[in-house]
């Protein structure tokens, strides 16, 4: 049954995706983000990284890769920058497939719930991480 609630979920955002980067509005997710991505001290760009992880978590790096234009992510990021990233993605809202199952088993408020402690923790797991030396 889960299998049939993410399915859809997963191509309708995969199309979103696509629409918002063919009409540039990742342009306007990376300005609203922007207080968010710059407290965490990663680059504006990663806004829509971030999203997209909600989306696909999986699929975070690439989206990571094709915001920065390049590959190379340490020419870009510093190390860091990297390690903040990869502690908040694993960290914080699960992918939208589970989210669309949580509230199919538990309801929108625990669901809700689930999302904004998850959120939290990410947050200051990724605020903890900026303070390591690297």
């Amino acid at each position: 049954m889960r299998l049939v609630v993410a399915w859809p979920v997963l191509i309708a955002g995969s199309v979103l995706l696509s629409l918002a980067e063919h009409y540039r509005w990742d342009t306007v997710v990376n300005h609203t983000l922007a207080p968010f991505t710059t407290l965490l001290g990663l680059p504006t760009v990663v806004g829509t990284t971030l999203i997209f992880g909600i989306l696909r978590k999986e699929l975070s790096m690439i989206m990571l890769i094709q915001a920065l234009g390049t590959p190379n992510v340490l020419s870009v990021m510093t190390a860091s920058q990297i390690v903040v990233f990869t502690l908040f993605v694993t960290f914080y809202i699960p992918c939208v497939a589970t989210l669309a199952a949580l509230v199919k088993e538990t309801g929108w408020k625990l669901t809700a719930a689930v999302a904004a402690y998850s959120l939290l923790t990410a947050t200051l797991i990724a605020l903890a991480g900026r303070t390591m030396p690297f």
